[in-house]
């Protein structure tokens, strides 16, 4: 695609990539560096807010244009104006002049962009609340690298693409950050466990649910975000500084290792109420890590989720005390939208989010003119 642009053949072309983010990651805090080995089972999904006047289930999109440039130098444009990216109309022409302290710049200075040609890149998080713990920052570098790589080559390696996306975080910006959120997005297939073999190696093993236990989970699975936008905190360096003196071995991260494949054996089985003790299971693990992980916010909605019946509630990604999100798991398809509009009415500053598993990879297309 891209030759046929220098070479006169079109006169632009445009890739779309669409990458989901992952909720109810059992045994989070064990795919770091510090923990060195464990396991993750985790959800990959496509959201859409309850409130939103769309019916797509979607992701985290990149959109780029290609132009041939008449300077033969080439240009990039990037805009992206959801909270924490905030960039509008930013041109730069080379590598040398990225803001590395900024996610979407950090990405496409790891990304195969195209040459000599004027590039346009829109990003957009599709009303997922940014800092929701859901692992919106992993979908922004798997969509963004993933666009330029299609468009250089026509294809893209996911094992290839959560390496590089978990770079961006690590490397680039230089952020702790663990190795299960790019897994999730690069892949995009459904539920998957990933074992951590040695950080940041990753066997990832897509898992096959029947049919009707997912229409099942879909029914009667939402996530509630609440506080604000956030990255790691304080409250994160303790938990960190006192599993790094422990080791490896700490109980408290075998206690979570342990919980990934039980959380697994529920869904091939079809135990949705297993499902659901296991993530209430796994949010007290976290809470063990340090109080703080569980803010006064989530205590409230998993009073809430108690209160509903609930059949389970997991606290996403690391936790703390500023924001995040909590998923809940109702008893059926009546109780959950019951939940959801009382959660609203409840906590009016929440976006409840519904999901479809992304089973089938990312998704892309390639228009050209």
């Amino acid at each position: 695609m891209i030759q046929r642009l220098r070479d006169g053949e079109i006169e632009s072309a445009e890739v779309d990539v669409t990458a989901p983010v992952r909720v109810v990651d059992f045994g989070g805090w064990t795919d770091t560096w510090f923990a060195e080995h464990g396991s993750v089972f985790n959800l990959a999904v496509w959201s859409r807010p309850q409130t939103s006047s769309c019916n797509a289930y979607t992701g985290v999109t990149a959109s780029a244009t290609f132009l041939k440039t008449s300077s033969g130098e080439g240009s990039i444009a990037l805009r992206a104006m959801d909270p924490g990216i905030e960039i509008d109309e930013v041109f730069i022409s080379g590598r040398e002049s990225w803001d590395t302290s900024n996610l979407l710049q950090a990405a496409l200075s790891r990304a195969n962009i195209p040459e000599g040609l004027d590039a346009f890149i829109e990003v957009s998080s599709n009303g997922i609340p940014p800092g929701a713990s859901v692992g919106t920052s992993a979908a922004v570098s798997t969509a963004v690298i993933a666009a330029m790589e299609l468009a250089a080559s026509g294809t893209v390696d996911p094992a290839w693409l959560a390496r590089e996306t978990h770079q961006v975080e690590t490397r680039v910006m230089g952020v702790e950050c663990g190795v299960q959120d790019q897994v999730a997005s690069a892949y995009a297939a459904g539920a998957v466990m990933i074992h951590i073999t040695h950080y940041p190696d990753v066997v990832v093993t897509p898992c096959r649910l029947h049919d009707a236990v997912v229409s099942k989970l879909e029914d009667t699975l939402l996530t509630v975000t609440y506080g604000e936008p956030h990255v790691s905190s304080d409250v994160h360096e303790d938990v960190i500084r006192g599993l790094k003196k422990e080791g490896r071995l700490a109980p408290r991260l075998e206690r979570l290792r342990l919980l990934s494949a039980e959380a697994q054996y529920c869904l091939v089985e079809g135990d949705l109420d297993g499902f659901g003790q296991v993530m209430s299971r796994n949010t007290e693990c976290q809470r063990k890590l340090h109080p703080d992980l569980i803010s006064n916010q989530c205590h409230a909605l998993i009073d809430k989720a108690v209160e509903l019946r609930a059949l389970g509630w997991k606290v996403n990604g690391a936790g703390g005390l500023s924001g995040g999100s909590l998923t809940i798991l109702l008893p059926n398809v009546t109780a959950k939208r019951s939940a959801a509009a009382k959660v609203r009415k409840q906590f009016p500053e929440s976006v409840v989010l519904e999901h479809k598993l992304a089973r089938t990879g990312i998704r892309h297309s390639i228009k050209v003119a």
